[in-house]
């Protein structure tokens, strides 16, 4: 029972914690897709041409992204102050929240190096970020059984379904786009990925059965004795020892060490004078794990327990909880409760969170853009599905600013704002996005973007120009020449 209840309390801290960081957002962006005058509007979609001869973005400054997806989690939702004014989780409540699959998952980007330049109807672009991703996906069952216990949950013995992943990578790219024509464009990305760390549960298989079957009490508390049957295989590169401890980990021991390959596909036609469709497909690829690797596997473990569920936590000093050290006790507490064991150190394969992205515009007078944007995002052990809507403002080729609204199936409020402003050749860019609350002890979900640029040769946007022409053809016709 203490390893259980000590996971419960590293987990949830780990969970709130998350909520306190600022700004968690995708490179993909809502927001982001009718920013023309915004270089890495290139993104959302490799096909996408900035109307600058060259763009250099500062080292780290260009692009800091940063977004947090979480469906179920949020401060007043798990969090109390009893009479004593100390705060409390209150577990209850937060169950009563659950939707089937409960995920939190954080991304974060940052640009190191980022470049492109143009050649007449050419533009190359390449550069270098850092990624970090991590998903923990819960099952309502799971929850539900760990926060009340088994004899709150007879009849639901199947705790399967749950994942644990977390990565960090290095991505050097090349970019290459093409006007074809006025209405046709096409782009490609390639990447090398090189992979620094990672911890993946390939498998989780948990089921539970009451092992002396205390069905005489009626309260709902009783504190069953249970068997938990574990089936699972982990995969990570982490320096797990015998003692299952994480010890002098540091990622960039293994730079240039565990390969990857990526791509990014894109297409950006106009197919009307005002109407403009684009599809494109990114992070298509892999990483192979090879350095420091060790797999794990846990395979019908009988493991006894007497747990009647947790009703709250108290945060604070006395709960003895060290933040700095939860990450790596969470992770080795796990392994030792579930009775995983080392098994091998063979190397083993990731996939990308594949991303697929449609996007439809219209423009109204060349300043005003209307964007609906479809997304779905293979993650790993799940599918997200979501789409947005933005007006885009473009009354110069100095300035933009776009309001936004992203649609999930957890929320279909998730507002944004984005700015880009240049003055001479200095750009400066931020948005704001997946706002679905304005009350912070509501919010589930916050997105952040921003960068500096320096920019080169300004030029007016393609589609302007693009429909100027048309315009005086027209006039040309109707005047008889």
């Amino acid at each position: 029972m203490c390893k259980i209840k000590k996971i419960i309390e590293l987990g949830s801290c780990i969970l709130l914690s998350l909520l306190y960081t600022e700004g968690w957002a995708q490179f993909t962006s809502n927001g982001l897709q009718s920013l023309k005058i915004v270089p890495q509007q290139t993104w959302n979609n490799p096909a996408f041409i900035a109307p600058y001869n060259v763009y250099i973005g500062l080292p780290i400054l260009s692009g800091v992204h940063a977004q947090l997806n979480n469906n179920f989690l949020a401060y007043n939702r798990l969090i109390e102050r009893d009479i004593n004014d100390s705060l409390r989780f209150n577990i209850d409540k937060l169950l009563n929240k659950l939707e089937p699959k409960n995920l939190i998952g954080v991304d974060l980007a940052v640009d190191l190096l980022n470049v492109g330049f143009k050649v007449k109807k050419n533009y190359f672009s390449f550069g270098a970020n850092l990624n970090v991703h991590t998903d923990l996906l819960l099952t309502k069952n799971t929850l539900n059984f760990l926060g009340k216990g088994p004899a709150a949950n007879l009849g639901n013995n199947n705790l399967s379904g749950n994942s644990f992943d977390f990565k960090g990578y290095l991505s050097i790219y090349l970019g290459y786009a093409r006007q074809i024509n006025d209405d046709l464009s096409v782009g490609i990305r390639l990447k090398y990925l090189n992979g620094l760390y990672d911890f993946t549960t390939k498998k989780m298989n948990v089921h539970w059965h009451v092992h002396n079957g205390d069905m005489e009490a009626e309260s709902n508390e009783t504190p069953y004795y249970y068997v938990l049957n574990v089936d699972g295989d982990i995969c990570t590169n982490l320096p797990i020892d015998s003692n299952l401890k994480i010890n002098g980990f540091n990622p960039m021991d293994n730079l240039f060490k565990n390969h990857g390959f990526g791509v990014d596909l894109g297409i950006n036609y106009t197919f009307a004078d005002n109407w403009n469709v684009n599809f494109s497909v990114l992070d298509l690829g892999f990483i192979k794990w090879k350095q420091g690797v060790s797999n794990w596997t846990s395979r019908n473990a009988n493991i006894d327990y007497k747990f009647s569920g947790l009703s709250k936590i108290n945060i604070g000093q006395s709960s003895g909880i060290n933040i700095d050290s939860m990450a790596n006790t969470l992770i080795t507490e796990v392994l030792d409760t579930l009775g995983f064991e080392y098994e091998s150190n063979k190397a083993y394969t990731t996939p990308l969170a594949a991303t697929f992205v449609l996007g439809v515009g219209y423009t109204l007078y060349e300043k005003h853009q209307f964007t609906a944007l479809f997304k779905g995002i293979n993650r790993p052990h799940s599918f997200q599905f979501e789409c947005g809507v933005a007006y885009t403002y473009t009354p110069s080729k100095n300035f933009a600013i776009s309001v936004n609204n992203t649609f999930k199936n957890s929320s279909w409020l998730n507002l944004g704002i984005a700015l880009a402003g240049n003055i001479g050749p200095i750009q400066i860019y931020l948005l704001v996005d997946r706002i679905n609350s304005f009350k912070v002890v509501a919010m589930k979900t916050l997105g952040v973007q921003a960068g500096i640029n320096i920019l080169l040769g300004k030029q007016e946007i393609y589609e302007s120009v693009r429909q100027r022409k048309r315009n005086d053809i027209a006039a040309e016709k109707n005047m008889g020449y």
